[in-house]
């Protein structure tokens, strides 16, 4: 008999005895019909166990979607009992078991499986659908068991769950899935009964320090330790665990735990007199030997070379082991470490910069030709003094030309601080690519205008000459020929024997323009100079015994002479302090004195833009003279005075400019330089003909 029983929607199927016919009564087992449904074969689980079945009336009850079964076989209660799971999970469904004597059978989701069924001590007859079964795991890796259940395919709702405490393994899955599970753990407690030898390595504690500190945990709080021993190693930071495979974990877990920093604390060491930057590189390679240990992320060094102290934080054994390596170094008066070091200066004269290290240090003057003085220890250099300084830490400071190099003797402190002042002064000075543009503009005007006039009379044997000359041309009354040389414009009046009637007229325009360019590289805050001049020599008059001796007296020089010191500025901008020097002889020289010349200097400091060109000088020269000749009196006659008088004018314009380029070469592997240099080669042609090496590969 077969009672149905539907509340709120969920169906309740008690059966008593066999339920009936499904189709014919077959002896030893149910045949079913054609096409069933899974609520249909949980009713005839229901009557052939004698179970009760609680199942949802929505989704999987009368209602439920028909599966077409060709089978002329008969089921055994069992096999029905399989089929009806192999339907409902299918479908996404299973059975649980609530718990008591009597358990109850409930369909649910198989996502819900876990949540709704109980943790089964005994399993029923027959079993549930899905399980939960608690699976003890001591001495297992619980993150290895749970890794090796997750990767059982099909999944099938299967859920793992560490119990606390981390001895339990609840695991929900179908019933028939529990036997690979427990056969699984079961083959990891077989391989985790295997004893094994781990090195373990500390990172902040000794590994004695870690086996005393668990021991004395075990003894306080009576917790029994992992199977197994742990043991110091071979070295301070090595454990040795020799245990079962399981257990290997639990050990790691329990050093883990212990092997902590210590408790760090701040102390300051005086230094006086050594060098504090020597003592913390020391301390700091000798100290904690190389690992992360004692006071771990919170340890370190500072020194200030400015007070002469170390100031540390580490734990108090690893303050110990500085204390003792401290006093060591202490305990020896700084006068007494000296040594002697070879700085090589790469970018600077080395003679200039032990002059800036002196000045520096408050050191005394040099010592003339690398003289010794009482008590000083000096060494001589190549041409260059030593530079010493008394009290109880003498220094001396030496230059050798031929090297390019600084040898100091003195304390280590000492050393170190003159080896960072000259790595610190020892860059590559910036240079600058300065070009000058010399431009001289020349314009001149003369005009001369003159009138001679001569006569030759003669009368009764008397002859008488008249004239009015400036040595315009040599026409007089006795030529024959009215031809005239020289420049400019003549007319001539001639008549032979009587008289000569000559003018002049002559006008000179001149115009010139002349450009000198020069380039030069200059170091930041050096001198440049730039000279274009000529050499003039003169003659000098000696008298010996009343005769006179004309000899050479040496040589004047005029030209050009242009000097510039670039300093580079912030923003792009350079500082010019310049010097322009013009000067040009004035006339031929006499005997025993130079030829007159004149001189136009010009000095200024200007800032110009990096890279620009820009005129930094000007000077113009303006010059006018007028002459006349004439005859006295005559000359002065208006209109006709022209014909008795030769006039001369003259006006000239000299104008000089100077414009200046100057550029940074700021590339560090002087880039620019190479390329404005091949940049001039290409141009004028340099480097054209030199033969070309081709390369050859030597086997």
């Amino acid at each position: 008999m077969r009672v149905l029983v539907c509340l709120c929607g969920t169906v309740f199927v008690f059966a008593c005895g066999v339920f009936g016919r499904v189709d014919e009564p077959v002896e030893g087992g149910v045949r079913l019909p054609s096409v069933v449904t899974p609520a249909m074969l949980i009713d005839l689980c229901a009557a052939e166990f004698g179970l009760a079945i609680e199942y949802p009336g929505e989704g999987i009850g009368q209602r439920g979607r028909g599966i077409t079964l060709r089978s002329e076989r008969a089921y055994t209660k069992r096999e029905l009992w399989d089929y009806t799971h192999t339907v409902l999970e299918q479908a996404g469904w299973t059975t649980v078991v609530s718990g008591g004597d009597a358990p109850t059978y409930r369909v649910v989701a198989l996502g819900e499986a876990f949540d709704r069924a109980a943790p089964i001590e005994r399993v029923p007859d027959p079993a549930p659908g899905y399980m939960v079964e608690r699976y003890g795991i001591a001495g297992l890796d619980a993150e290895v068991l749970e890794s090796g259940l997750a990767s059982m395919r099909p999944a099938l709702g299967q859920t793992v769950v560490l119990e606390p405490g981390g001895a339990v393994l609840a695991v929900g899955a179908v019933a028939r899935r529990h036997a690979r599970i427990r056969s699984y753990i079961d083959q990891q407690r077989a391989a985790a009964a295997l004893v094994e030898t781990e090195f373990v390595r500390t990172s902040h504690r000794d590994g004695a320090g870690i086996v005393a500190s668990l021991s004395a945990h075990f003894g306080r709080s009576g917790v029994a330790p992992p199977g197994g021993s742990l043991a110091p190693g071979p070295r301070d930071d090595i454990l040795v665990v020799t245990a079962p495979r399981g257990q290997l974990m639990a050990w790691r877990g329990l050093i883990e735990r212990f092997d902590v920093p210590a408790g760090a604390v701040v102390r300051v060491y005086p230094v006086a007199g050594h060098d504090a930057e020597m003592l913390r590189a020391l301390i700091q390679e000798t100290v904690p030997m190389g690992t992360p240990r004692g006071s771990g992320d919170r340890w370190k060094v500072v020194g200030s070379p400015m007070t002469g102290s170390l100031v540390v934080t580490a734990s108090p054994d690893e303050h110990e082991a500085i204390e003792r390596l401290v006093a060591r170094i202490v305990a020896t008066p700084p006068g007494r470490l000296r040594g002697t070091r070879l700085y090589e200066v790469k970018n600077r004269k080395a003679a200039e910069l032990r002059a800036t290290v002196s000045r520096l240090m408050g050191l005394d003057e040099p010592l003339k030709n690398g003289g010794r003085s009482d008590g000083d220890a000096a060494i001589g250099g190549s041409g260059s003094g030593a530079v010493r300084s008394g009290g109880d830490d003498p220094v001396s400071l030496t230059v050798d030309d031929e090297l390019n190099s600084i040898i100091a003797s003195g304390s280590s402190a000492t050393l170190d601080r003159i080896g960072r002042l000259i790595e610190e002064l020892d860059i590559r000075k910036p240079q600058v690519l300065l070009e000058v543009l010399l431009v001289s503009l020349s314009e001149g005007e003369s005009r001369d205008l003159g009138v001679e006039i001569q006569a030759r009379l003669g009368t009764s044997g008397v002859l008488t000459g008249l004239g009015s000359l400036f040595g315009l041309s040599s026409v007089d009354p006795s030529s024959t020929s009215p031809e005239v040389g020289g420049n400019g414009g003549s007319a001539v009046i001639l008549d032979p024997g009587d008289f000569s009637v000559v003018l002049r007229a002559l006008e000179t325009v001149s115009d010139g323009r002349s450009v000198s360019t020069a380039r030069t590289l200059v170091n930041n805050n050096e001198t440049a100079s730039l000279s274009n001049t000529v050499s003039e020599p003169y003659a000098e008059v000696v008298f010996d015994d009343g005769d006179s001796i004309t000899g050479f007296g040496g040589t004047e020089s005029a030209g050009t002479t242009i000097s510039v010191s670039p300093q580079i500025a912030s923003g792009g901008f350079l500082v010019l302090d310049y010097n322009i020097s013009l000067s040009a002889f004035l006339g031929e020289s006499t005997p025993g004195l130079p030829p007159a010349s004149q001189s136009t200097s010009i000095s200024s400091i200007a800032t110009i833009p990096d890279g620009h060109s820009i005129v930094v000088g000007g000077l113009e020269l303006v010059s006018q003279s007028g002459s006349t000749s004439k005859t006295p009196l005559l000359g002065d006659v208006p209109i006709l005075g022209q014909l008795f008088r030769s006039d001369s004018a003259s006006a000239s314009r000299t104008r000089f400019y100077l414009f200046i380029r100057a550029s940074v070469m700021r590339s560090p592997g002087f880039e620019s330089l190479r390329y404005m240099s091949d940049l001039r080669a290409e141009e004028l042609g340099v480097g054209r003909d030199d033969p070309e090496v081709d390369p050859v590969i030597l086997r």
